[in-house]
């Protein structure tokens, strides 16, 4: 069994928060008189469609909400989404990116692999210019037109980037995305708090790994 050398992560409820029903947007859509229950409305199959277009690069981020408004019937605005989501996406995911800093000094290289709309990256690269010193390759699925769950999305990355899928460790908060990474051979686990995951990690092996080589 190959050594692992390369870290690939998620972003969105992972580094920071994001707009897909967790933890800090619920919070945050009080102050446009939503609450975390009506929020949680717009997660029914035709807004996952409308998501998953906004994320490929399809649809603009305004026609997004302005679907899902019309959809959920909430008396809000597709401007006023936006502005949410300009907030939420800079407050991070406490310890991560402690976990990822400690890690690369150890040596591991670190891949990103998001699903998000161009705005989206855009604000995420301002907001944690750390972003560009951590990772050696970014896959944003707006730059690639394809998802995390596609069918070859992870056979294209580790095809692109050289790696070996034994040599590659992935988390993500999404259990979908991780089987399907765990498929083409790439070992990971589902994230749920930074507790958990360094715990995932050491279990595997990572740390001690690293120590021996």
């Amino acid at each position: 069994m190959k050594q692992i050398r390369y870290i690939l992560t998620d972003w969105f409820e992972v580094f920071s928060n994001g707009i897909y029903g967790k933890g800090e947007m619920g919070r945050l859509v009080e102050k446009v008189g939503l609450t975390r229950e009506d929020y949680m409305e717009k997660d029914v199959e035709v807004n996952w469609t409308l998501l998953q277009e906004l994320n490929r690069g399809n649809i603009t981020e305004k026609v997004y909400w302005k679907k899902v408004i019309a959809e959920t019937g909430w008396n809000v605005t597709p401007e006023q989404m936006i502005t949410l989501t300009d907030e939420v996406v800079k407050i991070p995911i406490p310890g991560t990116a402690e976990i990822a800093r400690d890690l690369h000094g150890m040596g591991y290289k670190f891949i990103l692999i998001s699903d998000l709309c161009p705005r989206t990256k855009t604000r995420i690269l301002l907001s944690y210019p750390w972003i560009t010193q951590l990772y050696e390759h970014t896959f944003f699925s707006c730059d690639y037109g394809k998802l995390k769950s596609d069918p070859g999305y992870f056979s294209f990355i580790l095809e692109q980037t050289g790696i070996n899928p034994e040599e590659a460790f992935f988390f993500d908060d999404y259990d979908v995305n991780v089987d399907v990474a765990k498929s083409v051979g790439i070992n990971g686990v589902v994230f749920e708090d930074a507790i958990q995951l360094k715990d995932a990690m050491k279990a595997f092996g990572l740390y001690d790994q690293h120590s021996r080589a």
